[in-house]
C-alpha cells in the first residue's frame, strides 16, 4: 500500500507543475463526472487468486466554504470484492454497490488538494462467490453479504487542464472500512480521471438606492 501511495504522490506533484491553478472562493459549486477504476487492497498470494479491477462512474458535488476549503458529496456505482482468509480457509465474494461519502476538501496549493470523507456503502443484488477453499461444513461468510458498509475515503487530487469553466482532474482514493469482519481485506483503491464543470458563484446583492 505504500509503495502504491509514494507513485501516486509524485505523479500528483508532477501535475501539479503544470496545471492550471483553481482558487476556491466562498459561494462557489462545482461538479464533476468521472470514469472510475476500482480494486481491492490485497495481495493474497495464492496460486491464481488475483485482485480483479473494475469500471464504474462517480459523481462528485463540491462547494467552497473558503479559500481554502469545501464541503464535498460523492456517490460512485462500484464493485466490491471482500477476502477472508481464516484458519486455512480461504473465501471471495462480490457484489456490487452504491458508495456514498460526504467529507471535506482542502486545498494545499492552488494545483493540488486532499480529502477525508466518511462513506456509507448500500448493496444491490446478491453477492456472488468469485474464489472459495472451503471444505464442506466450513461457515465463513464476508461483508459482500451486509446490507450497508462503512468507512473512510482518502482522497488526493491534482488538476490536469483547465480553461473558462471546465477542468480536467485526477483523482486517487483509499477506501478504509471500519465494519470490516476479522481477518477480512475489503479496503478499497478508486482511480478516477475526472471532467470538473463550474456550476455557479456566489452572487452578492446590492443594497438598492434610496432617494434623499
Amino acid at each position: 500500500m505504500l509503495k502504491k501511495m509514494k507513485y501516486i504522490l509524485g505523479l500528483f506533484f508532477l501535475i501539479a507543475g503544470s496545471a492550471q491553478a483553481y482558487v476556491p472562493v466562498e459561494g462557489n459549486v462545482s461538479a464533476v463526472l468521472a470514469p472510475t477504476v476500482t480494486w481491492t487492497d490485497y495481495q493474497s498470494g495464492r496460486p491464481g487468486v488475483e485482485t480483479s479491477y473494475f469500471g464504474a462512474m462517480s459523481i462528485i458535488a463540491q462547494g467552497d466554504i473558503s479559500h481554502r476549503g469545501a464541503l464535498e458529496i460523492s456517490m460512485i456505482h462500484m464493485h466490491k470484492v471482500f477476502f477472508v482468509d481464516r484458519n486455512g480457509s480461504f473465501l471471495g465474494e462480490q457484489s456490487e454497490y452504491i458508495h456514498i461519502s460526504m467529507g471535506y476538501r482542502r486545498w494545499l496549493t492552488p494545483y493540488f488538494s486532499t480529502a477525508l470523507a466518511f462513506y456509507s456503502a448500500y448493496s444491490m443484488g446478491e453477492p456472488q462467490v468469485v474464489t472459495s477453499s472451503l471444505q464442506p461444513g466450513s461457515e465463513l461468510t464476508t461483508s459482500a453479504r451486509d446490507k450497508t458498509e462503512y468507512g473512510f475515503d482518502l482522497s488526493l487530487q491534482g488538476e490536469l487542464y483547465a480553461k473558462d469553466r471546465i477542468a480536467i482532474v485526477l483523482d486517487g482514493r483509499y477506501s478504509y472500512s471500519v465494519t470490516a469482519k476479522k481477518h477480512e481485506h475489503g479496503n478499497q483503491y478508486q482511480a478516477m480521471l475526472g471532467l470538473r464543470y463550474f456550476i455557479q458563484e456566489k452572487t452578492v446583492m446590492e443594497k438598492p438606492k434610496t432617494s434623499l
